[in-house]
Order: structure tokens, then sequence, then C-alpha cells
């Protein structure tokens, strides 16, 4: 994307309650590895994932509309994720 990486994350029943590390290794490997600048993600209105996400250091960004649907956009930076705000439990 020309404003930034989408990320997603959709877990097997297998995997659930590893959804945060798993994260946490793939924003790791985004930006160390991959040399990411910024990471976005969309999330439709009918969640509330405020805190969830500024857990790992995403803020607000907007909203933006995918195939006639609403979505939240929350913005990731890689001086934010380097900054260790990812490290707050």
């Amino acid at each position: 994307e020309e404003n930034g990486a989408d990320f997603a994350l959709v877990l097997r029943p297998a995997f659930w309650g590893h959804g945060e590390a798993i994260t946490r290794l793939a924003l790791d490997r985004g930006f160390d590895g991959f040399g990411l600048t910024e990471v976005l993600i969309a999330l439709p209105f009918s969640r509330n994932p405020d805190r969830v996400v500024a857990r790992y250091g995403f803020v607000p960004d907007g909203d933006d509309t995918y195939a006639g649907v609403r979505f939240r956009q929350y913005r990731l930076s890689r001086a934010a994720w380097s900054a260790g705000s990812h490290l707050e439990p």
C-alpha cells in the first residue's frame, strides 16, 4: 500500500491464546526484517478495539471505506514500535 502495509491476523482455533505473541513477532519482522516504516489495520465499526490496538502502539487514523463498508483505521509507525510502546502489558 502506498500509505503503509496492511496487517491482518486470523487465527485457527489451535492458536487461540497465542495472538499477542504472534502479533508481536509479525510486527517485529515487518519493521526489523522487511524495513516497513508504517503498518495499518482497519477494523469494522461493530468492534471497539481502541484499548487492544493501543497496547501495540497503534493510534487512530481516521476511517476508510472498502467495498462500500466503513472501517476504522489505525496506524503504527516504526518510531513508535522502536520506542517500546509495544512493551506495555
